[in-house]
């Protein structure tokens, strides 16, 4: 079964849509989502310590940030649609922040979600902005038609949810602790279009700004696959901007090319990520081209590194990031996203007798609001397990305890290659 659906403002004549085409396939598992745009073609921590690196292990020539920036998000199947290049217009991404003009709920500060702005210019029918929050959720996206994403808040009195529920993003459930309902099957949503209430007490949504709570409607597919731990998927949606007749027909003809599949990265084809440690930083200064041997390629300007990592999740890795405590300043590189976030044992004290006891009264709890991480990037994948052949260390063993403090559940010491 393949679907599409409009999302669309009340009032204004230009209209917005993201086409999603959902099939029945098999063995579909983890965490990787491609989203293509298309114009509309009408109109316990640590203290930083003293540390002496390791001697580096290979010297090569530095390369440029976006040769290693496409080692590690070139992973997508190749488009099956391209827009005809006089009508793909021109967009940019910028971090630096200015007020988007929107209004999610009284009193709230933007500057405190906004990552990124992506900027799409071609013409005044067709150009939109979308803005990335730091949990990697699009809070934001204006065109012609004002801000499309709703109120932070469900009514009048109610309680905010700042840019966390009505956004767009990706989640994934535990189904062992959830329930099977949260993915059974896809959802069909019909937000209050031609409520009775537009009559009556919602009359002024006309004079009201584009996105408050009486001024949106939404008719939406929400699709869920079974996602299975240590695999990837590949999914592809279009958002489509213009005005409304041509965006229905734009739509209409992309269903086909919505799709989704899985992702399986050999260890060998996977490009590799040379990773510099000294006294100050942990970086990428380069992409190899094969895990077991390294160029010795002769060059005046030399860049030191001491470990490779995959740039691609194959089978039996884990992801490496490098993160900085905002407080003291130390950075470790880890494989838990949440290594400086504040934790506390919650008291759910379930009786015994429960039969999910063992689980809720060893959970921990885990608080944003004291802000202490800073995301720095993303090393690349490693090992869990040593390889039969090959030279391969430990991360304690390359990383001084600074860099690398003692493992725990989540924070895991994996193998990365050294050269031989």
């Amino acid at each position: 079964m393949k679907l599409s659906f409009l999302l669309a403002l009340l009032g204004p004549t230009l209209w917005f849509s993201q086409v999603i085409a959902q099939e029945t396939k098999s063995n579909l598992d983890t965490q990787m989502v491609e989203k293509v745009l298309v114009a509309s073609d009408e109109g316990s921590e640590s203290q930083p310590k003293e540390f002496s690196a390791p001697a580096p292990t290979a010297h090569l020539p530095k390369q440029p940030r976006s040769t290693m920036n496409n080692a590690l998000l070139n992973v997508f199947p190749a488009a099956t649609y391209n827009a005809p290049e006089k009508q793909r217009g021109h967009s940019e991404l910028s971090k630096n922040f200015t007020p988007s003009k929107s209004l999610w709920a009284e009193g709230l500060d933007e500057s405190n979600v906004f990552l990124a702005e992506m900027v799409h210019t071609q013409n005044s029918k067709r150009d939109f902005s979308l803005r990335f929050g730091t949990g990697g959720q699009i809070y934001s996206l204006r065109g012609p038609f004002g801000e499309s994403v709703p109120p932070s808040w469900r009514a009048d009195g109610g309680n905010k949810s700042p840019w966390n529920d009505e956004v767009w993003q990706f989640v994934a459930v535990c189904k062992k602790y959830n329930g099977l309902a949260q993915t059974e099957q896809s959802l069909y949503r019909d937000w209050r279009a031609n409520h009775p209430a537009y009559k009556t007490k919602w009359k002024d949504w006309q004079t009201r700004p584009a996105n408050s709570f009486r001024n949106y409607d939404v008719c939406e597919v929400i699709p869920k696959l079974l996602i299975r731990p240590g695999q990837t998927i590949w999914y592809r949606s279009f958002l489509v901007v213009g005005p409304k007749k041509r965006v229905m027909q734009q739509a209409t003809k992309l269903v086909d090319h919505v799709d989704y599949g899985l992702l399986d990265f050999d260890a060998k084809s996977s490009p590799k990520l040379r990773v510099s440690v000294d006294n100050n930083s942990v970086s990428i200064v380069g992409v190899a081209s094969a895990m077991a041997t390294e160029p010795a390629t002769a060059s005046k300007t030399k860049t030191k590194f001491n470990f490779l990592v995959y740039a691609r999740p194959v089978a039996g890795t884990k992801p490496l990031f490098l993160i900085q405590n905002q407080n003291t300043g130390q950075k470790v590189v880890t494989t838990d996203p949440y290594f400086f976030v504040s934790k506390e044992k919650l008291d759910i004290n379930l009786p015994e007798q429960h039969p999910l006891s063992k689980y809720y009264n060893k959970a921990t709890g885990y608080s944003l609001a004291d802000r202490n991480s800073k995301w720095e990037s993303l090393l690349g994948f490693a090992r869990e397990q040593k390889p039969a052949s090959g030279n391969w260390s430990r991360l304690s063993k390359v990383l001084n305890e600074s860099f690398f403090p003692g493992p725990n559940r989540f924070h895991l010491d994996l193998w990365v290659k050294t050269v031989d």
